[in-house]
């Protein structure tokens, strides 16, 4: 979604609730101060890298604004729960609280997440300065729209509830020293990425690659990274399940050789095993989200970091990236919601996102990318910002029923195939039966 579609999509739907702050700049009263001595409460990530480095300036925006700010962190798999308890309570313990990006399709429609449009159009509390359209538009589509097409994408009924803070998307990230020593380049496509496995295992003896191959969601996440550039479309236009056809299969046979190829543990892989295989171990690529780039930043790996390269996701029928991660949203029920808006504007501004992103956390705007004095300082900011215009805000289906499907359907057919107990077709149309009659029990099918 480039600009011209974004400007297309917010002129029908969620611009004509915002009317987008830029518009505001002359007839702006905005009066952060006036909610000084208030205090907002924070639900934040405790075990995402990328969320550690905002945490740090929080302080510095109880200074500017007299806003005290009140964090709790938790498991972030504790956080949906939570959020959703609220609906059950008259007051509710949170003001203002990060979500991965899949959740807010959920949120929205059991009234756990505020729409942020009405707000946007307060010139009280709306800041003049911030740039909503300066943010990646892939970012808001995937992590802050709800109620448009197919319930999460843009369109005349899409709702703003969320603003990226901790989006990433997938990158290919390899071991400079295994390259050069094997006279090696780094792989477009997956014809070449699929050579260069198969050429590192047979000659060079290391494991060619790591992945998150663990059963349930991790396996399926490493899958739809494939999945995408392969030309793949989880659901049609009447959500039957397609997955089973040519590009899941073949997704699915890519994921195999990973595995024939790689350490005997990965499949006990999940987020951190893959990160840390790669950075500490001796595989030599790793093909997954960009959040490597951050725990890479940490003093640990000063020794290591100088060693990884970084490259676009290679194509295969398509150029298509992950588009993925971490958004804040606003509980509708607060009673510090405008001053938790300001901490949310300041969180996500340029400012911010400069500062955040030199502590080696991604970046959410484009003006960050394409900050000349910053990419020379930071030099995987080019890699970045190419790959950003790849990816796909729908690589994944964001329905509130994806949890279900992703862990008890996907995430078990996968690794049937993976430990030879079915073929990729078998396994995939196996699943597709399944997932086909729980849409028709979900009212998705007629």
């Amino acid at each position: 979604m480039n600009r011209r579609d974004i400007l297309k999509f917010a002129a029908t739907g969620i611009g004509a609730q915002l009317a987008f702050p830029n518009l505001l700049n002359a007839q702006s009263s905005y009066q952060p101060d006036r909610f000084s001595g208030q205090t907002i409460r924070v639900l934040w990530p405790l075990d995402y890298l990328a969320l550690d480095a905002p945490v740090k300036f929080f302080d510095e925006f109880t200074q500017k604004t007299g806003i005290k700010v009140e964090v709790t962190r938790v498991p972030f798999l504790t956080i949906k729960p939570r959020i959703l308890a609220a609906n059950t309570n008259s007051k509710v313990e949170f003001d203002l609280f990060a979500y991965i990006a899949p959740w807010k399709t959920e949120f929205y429609e059991k009234n756990s997440i505020a729409d942020l449009g009405p707000m946007f159009k307060d010139p009280t509390i709306a800041d003049p300065t911030y740039d909503f359209d300066d943010l990646i538009p892939g970012y808001v589509v995937n992590s802050g729209l709800a109620g448009g097409r197919k319930g999460y994408l843009d369109g005349p009924q899409a709702k703003l509830v969320g603003i990226p803070r901790g989006m990433e998307t997938s990158i290919l990230a390899y071991k400079k020293d295994i390259f050069v020593k094997n006279n090696l380049a780094a792989p477009v496509s997956y014809t070449e990425l699929k050579s260069l496995i198969k050429a590192l295992h047979a000659k060079a003896k290391v494991p060619p690659m790591t992945q998150r191959l663990m059963a349930g969601h991790h396996c399926v996440y490493s899958w739809l990274l494939h999945f995408n550039p392969m030309g793949g479309s989880f659901f049609d236009d009447r959500w039957n399940a397609t997955f089973n056809q040519a590009p899941g299969v073949e997704s699915l046979d890519f994921l195999k050789l990973v595995a024939d190829t790689g350490v005997p543990q990965i499949q006990q892989f999940g987020f951190k095993e893959n990160q840390d295989e790669f950075i500490t171990g001796k595989s030599a690529m790793y093909l997954d989200s960009s959040s490597i780039i951050s725990a890479l930043n940490s003093p640990e790996y000063a020794s290591i970091k100088d060693n990884i390269a970084y490259a676009l996701h290679p194509r295969g029928s398509r150029y298509a990236s992950a588009v993925a991660g971490f958004a804040c949203g606003i509980s509708p029920k607060s009673e510090n919601q405008q001053a938790a808006f300001i901490f949310l504007q300041w969180l996500t501004n340029k400012e911010q996102d400069v500062n955040f992103t030199r502590l080696g956390v991604q970046s959410n705007r484009r003006s960050t990318l394409a900050n000349q004095k910053l990419a020379s300082e930071i030099p995987y900011l080019e890699v970045l910002r190419k790959q950003l215009v790849m990816g796909n805000p729908d690589w994944r289906p964001m329905i509130p029923q994806w949890d279900t499907i992703n862990v008890n359907y996907m995430g078990k057919a996968i690794p049937k195939v993976l430990n030879n107990l079915a073929t990729s077709q078998n396994a995939l149309n196996d699943c597709a039966l399944s997932v086909n009659d729980l849409m028709r029990q979900w009212g998705y099918q007629t």
